[in-house]
């Protein structure tokens, strides 16, 4: 049921006692079955409010009575006070014959503040053409509110995480078009997030790498993630290895983007080329240590050939002075 119709359907009544009585009655069910409560507000001389009357849950919501908000004054007490001016602009609106919506909070009697969405419709009377009763429907949107805030909430920590990660977090559309970049992914290739937002994701790959990543693309589309090595193009036109997980972006079945970690592995390369270099000089000095000992091992031999050649001829002769030489040499 449009609330808006039911309250538009009065305008064009006659103002008659028996009629407010029956827009009474019409409130009071619609009260019951799209609002929390509904509420009736006269227009007198000079646009002052007069409350009329309150139909539905309004004890349970607010935990007043009706009779304890005596004046406009008392009903003003209870909004929240940052919300002061919402309303009164929304009266302002009403009084110059538009309907108007507007959200608020109030605070209730036991302390608890609640948020409610006002609807309104200013009702004229023919024969003076001016607004004589104010009509409105209230909901309690409490808890629409609180699950909107923690969402809020939620997507705001997502957005601190990454705006201070120090590696890239890129996003794009469906089309690969980048809605969201952090600062420091953007820092990497040289540009400000500005400068990024709103480009094709592939101005930053390089052409010799675009088959690849068009490649990626395809494949995120079709639903799997994908992780691996891509080079981009930095701004001032150099190669920058980089490792990334990417991650398809679905809802109710269609591909609307992709969320992607970037990370920039060229210290990552620099220490794998030092470990290289490390390693074939480590490589090499066994290979020189390995000839040493092996020239080493052809002395000795040699040195014990002639040895024994000489102990054979002179079969009196002491070699130990030869044997404790060349001991020493092979030390």
């Amino acid at each position: 049921m449009n609330i808006q119709k039911i309250i538009k359907e009065s305008k064009e009544e006659k103002i008659t006692e028996e009629e407010l009585r029956r827009h009474k009655v019409r409130y009071n069910i619609m009260s019951k079955i799209i609002s929390d409560y509904a509420y009736s507000l006269k227009v007198n001389t000079g646009g002052k409010l007069e409350k009329r009357w309150v139909l539905g849950a309004f004890s349970s919501f607010t935990g007043y009575e009706f009779s304890e908000l005596e004046s406009l004054e008392d009903w003003k007490n209870i909004i929240f006070l940052d919300d002061r001016d919402i309303v009164k602009k929304h009266i302002q609106i009403i009084l110059t014959g538009e309907p108007d919506v507007v959200e608020y909070r109030i605070v209730c009697k036991n302390k608890n503040v609640k948020w409610l969405k006002d609807y309104s419709y200013p009702f004229f009377d023919e024969k003076t053409n001016k607004i004589t009763r104010i009509y409105g429907a209230v909901q309690d949107i409490t808890s629409f509110k609180k699950v909107g805030n923690e969402n809020l909430d939620l997507e705001n920590k997502y957005r601190l995480i990454a705006e201070n990660d120090t590696d890239g977090i890129f996003c794009t559309d469906e089309k690969g078009i980048l809605d969201f970049v952090n600062k420091a992914g953007a820092k990497s290739l040289g540009y400000t997030v500005d400068e990024m937002i709103g480009q094709s994701f592939f101005m930053i790959v390089p052409q010799k790498g675009l088959d690849k990543a068009r490649n990626v693309f395809k494949t995120l589309s079709s639903g799997d993630k994908v992780r691996g090595t891509l080079h981009f193009q930095h701004k001032n036109d150099y190669m920058i290895p980089t490792f990334f997980s990417v991650a398809p972006n679905f809802r109710d079945g269609k591909f609307l983007g992709t969320i992607g970690y970037v990370k920039d592995i060229t210290n990552d390369k620099k220490e794998d080329v030092a470990k290289i270099k490390s390693q074939i000089q480590l490589d090499e000095s066994k290979k020189m240590q390995a000839e040493y000992q092996s020239r080493i091992k052809e002395c000795q031999n040699r040195l014990d050939s002639i040895l024994e050649e000489k102990k054979k001829k002179y079969p009196n002769l002491d070699l130990n002075d030869f044997y404790d030489l060349m001991d020493a040499f092979i030390e």
